[in-house]
């Protein structure tokens, strides 16, 4: 990892809450699955995602535009590696959470994580895969938490996760400078409209 890299992350660990960490990405196979993630991480209150290991431009560019229209400050790393952004992750005295089919019920661990995370107010890194998680992940966990323990989606265990740790809060979140923002309807659809942006 660069010294630039290194500092980027850094400063961008000191003023995250929650951070997503995408693991394994194969470019070839896993682009539109990784793209999701990146969506579900932006839409359900994460601060930024990190895609370890491989270059991820058509990530970043998908969410920069996404940001443009929609708002919000959400970050995507690429190219760092994960051992690294492990050891540095355990300097700011993170939480680190597994998602993984073959962890505890996370119904039997949110109230250790809303006390983690509301009460002593410690950040949350979440891991997600793709292909194999590494055994180290595992042993590095502070949680390796199952939303079942049956085969499922990353990007779908990811939501619920997030829905589950922020609640309302992610309601609350503020995606200001939009560009778009949409007008919710209850028996036909609702419409994207032009925001009147706020300096």
């Amino acid at each position: 990892m660069s010294q630039n890299s290194r500092k980027m992350l850094n400063e961008l660990l000191a003023v995250s809450r929650v951070i997503v960490l995408r693991l394994n990405h194969r470019e070839a196979r896993d682009y539109r699955l990784t793209t999701h993630v990146c969506m579900v991480a932006r839409a359900f209150g994460a601060d930024g995602i990190i895609i370890a290991d491989v270059t991820a431009r058509s990530q970043i560019e998908k969410i920069k535009r996404l940001n443009d229209d929609w708002g919000g400050r959400f970050w995507v790393l690429d190219k760092l590696s994960t051992t690294n952004v492990l050891k540095d992750w355990k300097l700011y005295n993170g939480v680190l959470v597994n998602l993984t089919m073959y962890g505890e019920n996370i119904h039997n661990t949110i109230t250790q994580l809303y006390n983690d995370f509301f009460i002593r107010h410690k950040r949350i890194m979440v891991v997600v895969g793709s292909s194999k998680i590494p055994r180290f992940i595992y042993d590095a966990a502070d949680y390796n938490i199952s939303i079942t323990n049956q085969p499922h989606s990353e990007a779908a265990a990811l939501a619920v996760f997030l829905e589950k740790l922020l609640g309302a809060h992610v309601w609350e979140h503020s995606y200001s400078n939009m560009s778009l923002k949409i007008v919710p309807a209850l028996k036909t659809k609702g419409r994207a409209v032009k925001n009147e942006k706020t300096n």
